[in-house]
């Protein structure tokens, strides 16, 4: 045995001594590496080992920062959101349950706290079983997942959109600072984000085989991962299951242009019909009604909120009955603009909120170049630009219409950040292309490292 070997053999044994999970998490991590080091290219194997290199190493650190700034006589644990205390101390609890280690009554019952309904306490727990009471260690799997899960949307997206865009839209994964943030949480964002990478990855695969036996099989991958995404958020299965659903149909329609038109004119004629009908009105109603709660409850929750409604709305709870239609058209379309405009500028007054500002302007500019990112994204791949496309749509419009708390609306627009990514970078590609003396791939500090 040489010297390397055994000094590598006793500096594992000590690192799995004091975090099991970091040395499993570090094996996770030299796999995805060695994944991306398989890129034939040499220019781009450079570029993406050398920006996943910079983006694993700058959340270890900050993960080390987190337990080496926290007082360990006075606090269990350092968390970086407040939910993740509650998620890690549950996932605890639950864990010592299963393995018969007496806990309180109390926390017996917040440990199946029905409240909060949300699967990602289950994994956690199967995790400190596994490895043993893990604060700090779950931060690493999350990190593990988010980059896992970028590279995944990187493959995807790379054949049809090019290299200039695809690293783009890689970079901002990886250090767009609110992405930064809660790929390193131990909240639903990492999980959520793998979860719809896998999902969208599956169905453009799956599309562009041949067999149909692996089609239908993809379908029910799709359809369990649905379910995973509804387990741990509301409006998973929608955004998961039916985005990508309508996605897929959507770029089957719109690529035949006569089937188009049929169905644009059959649904002319039995909109108004449908409409009509007092049961779908109904369903409408109460959809609009179960927003508007939502909306409230946001808008009455601590911390900065905005509001699309007159104060008096915000006194007391309305009634499913008492929302007018003028009300209705209010939350969506006042909603939607929130959603693109919040939190304005001119409304930051306290520091932390200043501090956003310079995301808040790239947030601006990434939407700037979305209606040119999608027109290019149809011409070179319809099918992925339905699915990311639809999928964008439905996160937006989820979000949109709830919304009411500006932290909440940012970490919310992380759902939608994802897809909306891709298409900002082609649109920026194709702008600097078309610049008097631009380069025709969109980038010269790319040149020779592919196309």
């Amino acid at each position: 045995m040489t010297p390397r070997v055994l000094a590598a053999g006793v500096t594992i044994g000590v690192l799995y001594t004091l975090s099991p999970l970091l040395v499993v998490t570090g094996l996770g991590f030299a796999l995805v590496l060695r994944w991306v080091a398989r890129t034939p290219d040499e220019g781009e194997r450079r570029w993406l080992v050398t920006m996943l290199v910079l983006a694993i190493g700058l959340r270890l650190l900050v993960i080390g920062a987190l337990f080496l700034l926290t007082d360990h006589e006075t606090t269990p644990f350092g968390t970086f959101f407040g939910d993740e205390d509650y998620f890690i101390r549950r996932s605890i609890w639950l864990r010592n349950l299963a393995l018969g280690i007496p806990i309180s009554l109390a926390d017996t019952f917040y440990a199946y706290d029905p409240s909060i309904q949300t699967s990602i306490v289950w994994p956690l727990a199967v995790l400190h079983v596994l490895f043993g009471p893990s604060p700090y260690g779950v931060h690493l799997v999350s990190v593990l997942l988010y980059v896992a899960g970028a590279v995944v949307l990187y493959r995807t997206v790379r054949p049809s959109f090019g290299l200039p865009a695809s690293l783009g839209g890689l970079a901002l994964l990886l250090f767009l600072p609110s992405l930064f943030a809660w790929s390193v949480s131990v909240l639903k964002e990492p999980v959520f984000f793998a979860l719809m990478a896998a999902v969208v990855a599956i169905t453009v695969s799956a599309a562009r085989h041949p067999s149909w036996a692996l089609r239908v099989a993809a379908v029910l991958v799709v359809g369990l991962a649905a379910w995973g995404a509804q387990s741990l958020r509301d409006g998973g299965l929608v955004i998961a299951g039916v985005g990508t659903g309508a996605g897929v149909l959507a770029a089957v329609i719109l690529q035949r242009p006569r089937l188009a038109a049929v169905l644009v004119a059959a649904l002319l004629v039995a909109a108004p019909i449908v409409l009509t009908r007092g049961a779908v009105q109904d369903r409408i109603v109460a959809g609009v009604a179960r927003a508007a709660e939502k909306h409230w409850n946001h808008v009455n929750t601590p911390g900065l909120s905005y509001r699309l409604f007159e104060p008096a709305f915000y006194e007391t709870l309305p009634a499913p009955g008492d929302l007018t239609f003028g009300e209705g058209v209010t939350l969506v379309a006042g909603g939607l603009a929130a959603y693109v405009v919040m939190p304005a500028p001119w409304a930051m007054e306290s520091r932390s909120a200043l501090a956003f500002l310079p995301e808040q302007i790239v947030w601006y500019g990434l939407l700037f170049l979305l209606p040119i990112g999608l027109w290019e994204g149809w011409r070179r791949d319809p099918f992925l630009t339905a699915v990311l496309g639809v999928q964008l749509v439905v996160a937006v419009a989820l979000v949109a219409v709830t919304s009411g708390n500006m932290g909440t609306l940012v970490r919310h627009r992380a759902i939608a950040l994802p897809a909306l990514v891709w298409f900002a970078s082609l649109g920026l590609t194709v702008a600097l292309a078309r610049l008097p003396g631009g380069d025709p791939i969109g980038g010269t500090a790319l040149r020779g490292a592919g196309r």
